[in-house]
């Protein structure tokens, strides 16, 4: 058998990134467990216990699934997945294993809850959303079908070993304008910075950071990525700097407000614009490329990719307008 020590990578998963190429990130054992026992303890994963398999083996999420869950003596249940995403599908799985804990993506969520009867199965006692915006009704709409279930909204990245922070919601937070970040997990730190990756005040907004057991070695072969990304702050300190933006609120959690970049979330995925602009501009027949969110009225957002032919251009600026021909993709 091979031998690992806790510091030796035991995953990597690749992200998107603004030069056309993913970047990979290694997450270590240590990591990785530092994260799993703080949340199997905190909800008392076990024996008992059975989730869903909804995230893909591309998505972090699925490291809690595996380890976590089956770490726990706890079963995982799978259902067969057709060419498009099925939440009837999903929730038929769910109710024939009696699935006790679900772990996936808000908007796998509200697709399962949108799919209608029969719904979620009663036995549901814990859904952990996380990868993107919580929605403030999550908790209400979850316990129609699991009415005793615990809704937990998580954040973090995916170079802090899949999750760093919890909110547990409450009855109050329908009311809210978002659902708060949350507290750091066990052995993780978050920090809201300014410049020099100095600690904000309340409510005053900066980028999220974060340091602790939970953080990544780097990524892979890319040390100029890794050295921009995982800094030394105050105290000599290692941060990783998130990209996200937020503020502390007086109650001690962090309020997520956007990115500082254009960094966007699809259906949980993590999508740099810059990427899928860097490839289109890869073709010898497009000049630019420019990517933007769009988001159909009652849809699920999509990334849409305007670009302009690549042709020759007079100097005239009129002349330069008129010739532009735009051609519109959806990319899902």
């Amino acid at each position: 058998p091979a031998q690992a020590a806790p510091g030796d990578p035991a995953y990597v998963i690749f992200t998107s990134g603004s030069t056309g190429e993913p970047k990979g990130v290694v997450v270590s054992h240590a990591a990785a467990l530092n994260t799993i026992r703080d949340v199997c303890a905190r909800f008392s994963i076990g024996p008992s216990d059975v989730a869903l398999a909804v995230s893909g083996l591309d998505f972090d999420l699925s490291v809690f699934d595996l380890f976590g869950v089956l770490g726990a003596g706890g079963s995982l249940a799978f259902c067969e997945q057709g060419p498009i995403a099925d939440p009837a599908r999903w929730t038929a799985a769910a109710r024939e294993a009696g699935a006790t804990v679900w772990n996936s993506s808000p908007a796998q969520m509200t697709m399962a809850l949108d799919a209608g009867e029969p719904g979620l199965p009663g036995t549901l006692r814990l859904a952990l959303l996380s990868g993107d915006w919580v929605p403030t009704d999550s908790l209400e709409r979850v316990r129609r079908w699991a009415p005793g279930a615990t809704v937990a909204a998580l954040g973090g990245a995916t170079e802090a070993a899949i999750w760093s922070n919890v909110h547990v919601m409450a009855d109050g937070d329908a009311a809210r304008p978002s659902v708060p970040y949350g507290a750091a997990l066990t052995g993780q730190r978050m920090e809201v910075a300014g410049p020099g990756l100095r600690a904000r005040p309340d409510l005053v907004p900066g980028e999220i950071v974060i340091s602790g057991a939970g953080l990544a070695e780097g990524y892979l072969g890319r040390g100029d990525l890794t050295a921009a990304a995982f800094v030394e702050g105050p105290g000599g300190t290692r941060w990783y700097r998130t990209g996200d933006v937020g503020r502390w609120l007086p109650c001690g959690e962090i309020e997520f407000l956007g990115r500082r970049d254009t960094q966007v979330k699809i259906r949980g995925n993590r999508i740099e614009l810059a990427e899928i602009e860097a490839v289109a501009e890869t073709h010898p027949g497009v000049a630019e490329a420019c990517a933007l969110v769009i988001r159909p009225e009652g849809a699920q957002p999509s990334v849409a990719l305007v670009v302009r032919p690549e042709r020759r251009y007079d100097a005239d600026l009129s002349s330069r307008v008129s010739a532009i021909d735009g051609c519109m993709a959806t990319v899902e």
